[in-house]
Parts: C-alpha cells; structure tokens; sequence
C-alpha cells in the first residue's frame, strides 16, 4: 500500500490485509475493476457487487480509475469511520480494481494513543538510558579530570608548586585547562626561583650596606665635629658682613653727600667760567682800544716830527699815551 501497489494473490489473505492496515480495521473489500467484490473479511459479500452494499455502492470513486488514494470520514449509525479507497495494480501497473478499508474512528484513536503512550515511554526510557550513560561517562571520564584538576588547584593554593610531565593532554576544555594549570605552576615555580635569587642578592647588598653605614656613622662624627668649627666661623662671618654692611651705608651716605657736593662745585665752576669768560671778553676789548690808542700816538709823532716839534710831541703824546694805558 506504501507504494500502492498490491499483487493480487495477497489480497487474498487476510492477515496479510491486517499488516497492511493495522488491527482497528472494520471492513475490508477487494473490488474488481467491473464492481465485484472478490475478497471480504466478511464472507458473506465476496462474489457481491459492490452496488449491492448499501453504504458504499453509491461512491463514484469505484466507477472510475483512481490514481492515488481516496480517504474520507463519515458517520454511519451514531460513529465515525474512516474509510480508504485505493488502486490496486500489478506490478507492471496494470489497473485491476480497488481495495476499500473501513475503520472505527474510536479504533483508530484508541490506537493512536496507544502508540503515543508507547512512543512516549519508550522516549522515557531512551532519555533514562541516555542519562545513565552520560552519568556513567561523565563519572569516569570528566569527573576524573576533574578531580585532578582540582587537586592541582588544591594544591597551588598550599603552594605546593610541582609540575608533572604530560604531554597527552586531553582534546577538550579540560584538558586545556590542565595544561594552562600546568604553564601556571611552571611561571609560578620561576618566580618563586627568581624571588630566591633577588634575596640573596638582597642580602649581600645588606651587608655591604651595613659597613658602608659604619663608614658614613664615622665620617658622620668628624663631619659633625667640622660642623661645629665651620659653624662658629660662620658666625664670625656673619658679624663680619653686618660690620661691612653699616660701613657700606656709611659710605653710601658720605658718597650721597660728595656727590651734592661735587654738584654744587660743578655749577660754581660753571658760572666761575662764565665771569671768567666775560672778564676775558672785556680784557680782549680794551687791548683793542690800548692799540687803537698807541696807533694814534704814533702818527701824532710822525706828524709832530714832520712839523719840527718832535720832543714836545713827542713827550706829550708820550705822556697821552701812558695816561690812556
């Protein structure tokens, strides 16, 4: 029925029939292309017309060549059926009639829930079983894991810093967080080498720096002995610096009162200068007139000498000119 198609010598056989269709079938008929009914769960419609049958002889899906299956649900004194009419061919796929299954609808859903339990406790069994295998897996696969790789934690928090040559690490989250665990012990196990080392090295550099504090306590003492020599030449310098500072203003002051004074003597000099230039200015003028006056004297001479009074002229212009001198 699967593929629709039905050799004739099963349709015969009415356990093949109820393989085929299940136990919830009601009725079945193997109907010939010309209306007979060949094969019947019920006797006593075989060799029948399939007009004769009241309930179905009026379907039209038997007066013609059906190429696929026809399903329908009806209600037939107070219950629903459901009924099936399907080609039945030879395998060469030769039409040669039909083949009508009824069933209670009641059956069919008894049966459907029934194969729905089923399918659910067996789901329920599946799931149960799954579990129980995973369990079983992850007990003796993923809880070992880890439980190693909480030991290793355990013990990284005791600092119990070891790491373990493995190199078969498994191909899953665990396994990379074995082998990160594994890196962490190895940094930690170098930083705890490298803190070692940088203690010793401490430690000898405490030493030494216990002796040079000796030294530097010793040159402390004489410093301080220094100290006290430099700090009271410190305070002869100071009473030094306030001697020249007063002496500074002093100087300042007496340099304040030389310099009004030179001041004062510039402008005296200044205006010495100034009558001395007007004294020079009224000398220049009276050479001036003493020359004038002697040129005059001297041709009153020529004259006198050339009129035969040279002494008298002579004298007495000599004598005009020492008065005018």
């Amino acid at each position: 029925m699967s593929r629709e198609v039905l050799k004739y010598e099963s349709a015969e056989n009415k356990a093949t029939l109820e393989s085929i269709v299940g136990d919830s079938i009601h009725q079945c008929f193997a109907v010939g292309a010309n209306g007979r009914i060949y094969y019947s769960l019920n006797t006593e419609f075989k060799d029948k017309n399939i007009k004769d049958i009241s309930d179905i002889g009026d379907y039209k899906e038997f007066t013609i060549e059906l190429e696929n299956p026809y399903f329908q649900k009806v209600k037939k004194d107070g219950e629903n059926y459901y009924e099936s009419i399907a080609p039945i061919r030879f395998s060469d796929g030769k039409f040669i009639g039909f083949l009508y299954i009824s069933s209670k609808a009641k059956n069919i859903e008894r049966q459907k829930a029934t194969i729905m339990w089923l399918f659910i406790l067996g789901s329920l069994i599946c799931v149960v079983l799954t579990s129980i295998v995973i369990i079983y897996l992850f007990n003796r696969n993923i809880s070992g894991k880890i439980k190693m790789v909480s030991g290793k934690i355990t013990d990284l928090s005791l600092g119990k810093l070891h790491v373990v040559a493995n190199s078969h690490y498994s191909k899953d989250e665990i396994g990379d967080l074995q082998m990160k665990i594994d890196e962490v012990s190895h940094k930690l196990i170098q930083i705890v080498d490298n803190i070692r080392d940088g203690a010793e090295r401490v430690s000898q550099s405490s030493s030494r720096m216990r002796d040079i504090s000796s030294e530097v306590a010793t040159g402390a003492t004489r410093q301080a002995s220094s100290s006290e020599e430099v700090s009271s030449t410190m305070e002869e310098i100071a009473g030094n610096i306030d001697q020249n500072a007063e002496n500074a203003h002093k100087t300042k002051t007496i340099s304040d009162s030389a310099s009004e004074g030179i001041k004062h003597l510039t402008k005296e000099i200044e205006s010495s200068l100034s009558y001395t230039k007007q004294i020079t200015d009224k000398i220049t003028i009276i050479n001036d007139i003493a020359f004038q006056t002697n040129l005059l004297a001297l041709n009153a001479a020529v004259e006198a000498a050339r009129a035969g009074e040279p002494r008298s002229w002579l004298f007495g212009g000599g004598i005009r000119g020492e008065e005018t001198c």
